[in-house]
This record gives structure tokens, C-alpha cells and sequence, in this order.
């Protein structure tokens, strides 16, 4: 289980008139609108359709802005892919602005086959979506990743020799410092204050699936970190989360939320952006009942076990950003709007 969020900016974004992309344009068009209602409407809905859309999923796409992103908010692996892929179809366009070939996304399309993508974006199943990478113009503050980059990547870890964080050697990192951006992996070595590393936690990647889709390595799993997305949610303005694999931790008596961090038992007051200081630090954990039961088949929220509820608003109270999607299998319907 682990969460991504969709954050949106409610600016207009135009293209002068003429044609955009071999389609003629007689007016200004937002690059991306909002799924209006006719996009979703029982109109547009054929009884072949294969998909019932609920009144709950119209009600929350129809809340998006013309122009909204989906950005992780834990160590990685949130399944932002999926998310993607579900939206892409109420919008013109899914543009990859940032990253490289190091991410793996997986998505499944509509008979169940799997996809593996790295730097083409999530949205690519879509036909009647345009799917970019990168910027339209290449700013100051744009990454631009050299050979050398991967050299220094792979050299930095033959270095490090056991204490090596693990990265994939793309040169994503050494790319990322020469901007004099502080760079830190969850992939692989590093810190990772709620680490399971009992049996419990090989108990979650095995029923998680939890292998990278660039490496095939085994990812490391834990407790949700709540001083984490706390800091997340801060920095970023989320305006809501979407919380996956909840089905994953169906089996469990009781399930665990890292609230807190201390050092020597002094409370630490705000994510720490050392990494020495983070290696250090004891979780505070809040334990929650477990539902032990499975989840997978259901599509609306109130129908969740009292205990599935009440885990996931409890994250809600916790990083003060609602919870709008809930994923409950890897299934490309495996989705509940809330």
C-alpha cells in the first residue's frame, strides 16, 4: 500500500488559434480541460459499454481543474501509473515533464495485458489522448542528462562499495546534483525510517508484488510514513491523495501508521532533511485493527469493512489532504472513487 496525489492548478492553458497538433483550432482551447459532464455522461455511455461508470466517479473527475498532476509522495512506487492512466481519458493531453528512464510504471490495459513503461507516459493506452515527454521550452532549472552522468553514477557506487545506495546507474542522481539539488533514493539503500524488516515485511512485497519494473530487485516495505507525507503534503500542496493497494494489508490483524519521529526520545519537529539525522531516528506508530478480509471485488467506499474505513480517514485526519481514489487491485477497475 502506498500513495500518490493528484494536485491540481486551476490556471487556463491556451495555444494561440490556428492548428495544434494537425487539429484545427477556430478559438483559444485549454492544452487540458476539465472531464466535463457530456465527457462521462449516461448519453455517452453505450449498453455495450463494458465499464459502468458509478455516481461516485463522475462526481470526483468531475471536481478536476483544466490542468492537473499526479505526483508521488512517499519513496516511490506509489502507482502513480495507474492513476494516470485511469485520468488520461478525460484529458487532451499526458505530458512526462520530469524524470528518466530510471522509473518504471506499470499499467494493464483494458483485457488485462500488462505494460511496462519507463519514460513513455501513462497515458499512452489512451488513443484520443496526447501523450509528451519533457518541456515545450527548456528552462534554467531543466536537468540535461550526459554520459558522463552515468559514469560518475556508477563510479560513485563502486565507491561507496557496501554502504551503496543501489541506483539503477542512468546517471539520475550525479544529473540532479550538478543542479545543486539535494538528492536522496528510496530505491535501494538509504534511509527508510518504518522499514519492515521482519518477516512481516516479506510477507507484504510477496503479496504486493513488490518488484521494481526497471530492475526486477525486490523493494523494500513499511509501515506508511505519516511524518513523511506530512512534509510531502506540505511542500507541495496536494489537494487530494490517492491511496493504493489497500487490499494488500487485508490479511493483517492490525496495521500500523508511523506518526512521529524521536531522537534519544527528543521529539524531532519537522522531517528531517539530513540524511545522518533521518538514518537515526525512532518511529512513533499509532496501531490500527485490521479488516482481514478480502477487498478486492468492491468499488464503493461505503461498502469497505468499518476497520478499511477508518484506516484510511485516519490517514486522511492525519496528512489534513482527502483520500479521492483507493486502489484495491492491480486491475485497471480495481478503483474506488471516494
Amino acid at each position: 500500500m502506498n500513495l500518490s496525489s493528484l494536485i491540481v492548478d486551476s490556471s487556463p492553458l491556451t495555444v494561440p488559434k490556428g492548428r495544434f497538433y494537425g487539429r484545427n483550432s477556430s478559438d483559444e482551447r485549454p492544452l487540458l480541460h476539465l472531464p466535463y459532464e457530456s465527457r462521462i455522461s449516461p448519453k455517452a455511455l453505450s449498453v455495450s459499454s463494458p465499464k459502468v461508470v458509478t455516481a461516485d466517479e463522475v462526481s470526483r473527475l468531475g471536481s478536476l481543474s483544466q490542468v492537473s498532476g499526479v505526483l508521488g509522495c512517499q519513496w516511490g512506487d506509489e502507482g502513480k501509473g495507474k492513476l494516470v492512466d485511469i485520468l488520461a481519458k478525460h484529458f487532451d493531453i499526458v505530458a512526462r515533464c520530469q524524470g528518466g528512464a530510471n522509473a518504471g510504471h506499470t499499467i494493464y490495459n483494458a483485457e488485462g495485458k500488462k505494460f511496462a513503461l519507463h519514460l513513455v507516459p501513462s497515458g499512452i493506452l489512451n488513443e484520443e489522448t496526447l501523450c509528451l515527454i519533457g518541456r515545450i521550452l527548456v528552462s534554467d532549472r531543466a536537468h540535461l542528462l550526459f554520459d558522463f552522468h552515468q559514469t560518475v553514477d556508477g563510479l560513485r557506487e563502486a565507491e561507496l562499495a557496501k554502504s551503496f545506495i543501489g541506483t539503477t546507474k542512468r546517471g539520475i542522481g550525479p544529473c540532479y546534483s550538478s543542479k545543486v539539488k539535494a538528492y536522496t533514493t528510496r530505491v535501494g539503500s538509504g534511509p527508510f525510517p518504518t522499514e519492515l524488516l521482519c518477516e512481516a515485511g516479506e510477507d507484504l512485497r510477496k503479496a504486493g508484488h513488490e518488484f521494481g519494473t526497471t530492475t526486477g530487485r525486490p523493494r523494500r516495505c513499511g509501515w506508511l510514513d505519516i511524518v513523511a507525507l506530512q512534509f510531502c503534503c506540505q511542500i507541495n500542496g496536494f489537494s487530494s491523495l490517492n491511496l493504493t493497494k489497500l487490499d494488500v494489508l487485508s490479511s493483517l490483524q492490525e496495521i500500523k501508521l508511523g506518526i512521529s519521529y524521536k531522537i534519544d526520545g527528543i521529539p524531532v519537529k519537522s522531517f528531517p532533511a539530513d540524511l545522518s539525522v533521518l538514518e537515526q531516528v525512532q518511529v512513533e506508530y499509532e496501531v490500527l485493527p485490521g479488516w482481514q478480509t478480502d477487498i478486492s471485488k468492491i468499488r464503493n467506499y461505503e461498502e469497505l469493512p468499518l476497520a478499511a474505513r477508518r484506516y484510511v480517514e485516519r490517514i486522511e485526519e492525519q496528512a489534513g489532504v482527502p483520500i479521492h481514489y483507493i486502489g484495491v487491485g492491480p486491475q485497471r477497475d480495481a478503483l474506488i472513487y471516494k
